[in-house]
Order: structure tokens, then sequence, then C-alpha cells
């Protein structure tokens, strides 16, 4: 999902760059969201892999 999301942000800062204004904030709309869920998803890995460490003992 990481990578799909990467790919799905250089696809659309592409199209940003040769975009008129309106092109631009949706891009930028759609960039932002995407932002938050990567940082989402590294966040969850990390939580999950402390979790892991704490059953483990």
């Amino acid at each position: 999902q990481r990578a799909t999301h990467l790919r799905l942000m250089r696809d659309l800062t592409q199209r940003k760059r040769g975009g008129d204004l309106a092109d631009q904030l949706i891009c930028d709309h759609a960039l932002f969201h995407l932002e938050a869920d990567l940082r989402w998803l590294e966040l969850t890995a990390a939580r999950l892999h402390q979790l892991a460490k704490e059953i483990r003992g």
C-alpha cells in the first residue's frame, strides 16, 4: 500500500506541475490525503512492532 501511495504521489506531483490552478488545487488536496495515510501507516506499523516486542516479553 505504501508503494502505491508513493507512486500516486509522484503522478499527482507531475500532473500538478503541468496543470492550471484548478489542477494544482485538486492535486494538493489528494496529496495531503495520501501524505496523511502514509503517516498513519507508518505510525501503525511502529505501534504494531512495539506491541509484538511487548508480547514476546
